[in-house]
């Protein structure tokens, strides 16, 4: 952790998609593949505000797998997006 939490710390899994001001990439100054937990940490460790949203009702897959590409259309095909903005 950058810091001492403030109060009880909770796990949540890491995903999700990141809007940043474009000021912040100043501190990826790594060449390829960058972490982005340490990108996060440095952020905080430097002063600099991270917040997150919890999006308890979203429903998430991970697509940076080919493996997990595949289930896609099953996925879809089982109704599990179904009532969702956007769906029929």
């Amino acid at each position: 952790m950058a810091r001492s939490a403030n109060g009880p710390v909770k796990p949540f899994p890491f995903m999700g998609i990141y809007v940043m001001c474009p000021a912040v990439f100043e501190y990826m100054n790594t060449p390829g593949p960058y972490p982005i937990i340490d990108f996060f940490l440095s952020l905080a460790k430097d002063g600099r505000r991270v917040n997150a949203f919890r999006a308890n009702e979203a429903r998430w897959m991970d697509l940076g797998r080919k493996t997990h590409l595949s289930k896609v259309h099953e996925i879809f095909d089982m109704g599990y997006f179904e009532g969702f903005i956007g769906t029929k």
